[in-house]
């Protein structure tokens, strides 16, 4: 069985796990050819603002993405498909136009430079959204102790 993460344009055919990273919600036959929408790997809303006023070059929102696609949010969607394009090709699907622009200034390259580095590490285990240290001194306060009994 192949395996590896591949990017591809929205509406083509092929095979494999097909994600759509985007915040456009899919729809119609686009919606039916694919496994899975997940709309928060997709860069924010502020960054493609940015990107789309001038505001940033092209490498610092790839820069800005990948930096983005570090957070704890983003590596706990991930790392679970990094953990399936062991088993099966993952194809990633790109819904700007790969013909007008660089293939490369697709964010799901960067997305796939992420996913691929997940993969080579071999780390697909969770992070916490609130770090154990915090929580604990949170309840620890004589304050908040109190309010519980």
């Amino acid at each position: 069985m192949e395996s590896g993460i591949v990017v591809e344009k929205l509406g083509q055919r092929g095979n494999g796990y097909k994600i759509l990273p985007s915040w456009k919600r899919p729809g119609g036959k686009i919606l039916s050819a694919m496994d899975a929408w997940i709309p928060g790997l997709a860069p924010s809303y502020v960054l493609r603002k940015r990107l789309g006023l001038g505001l940033l070059t092209q490498k610092e929102f790839q820069a800005a993405y990948e930096k983005e696609l570090r957070s704890n949010y983003a590596l706990n969607l991930m790392k679970p498909l990094a953990l399936l394009s062991l088993r099966r090709k993952l194809v990633l699907l790109c819904d700007c136009d790969l013909e007008a622009s660089p293939p490369h200034h697709c964010p799901s390259f960067v997305l796939a430079k992420v996913l691929s580095s997940l993969r080579k590490k071999r780390d697909f285990s969770l992070q916490s959204l609130f770090p154990v240290e915090k929580a604990s001194r949170f309840v620890a306060r004589k304050s908040v102790a109190g309010a519980f009994k």
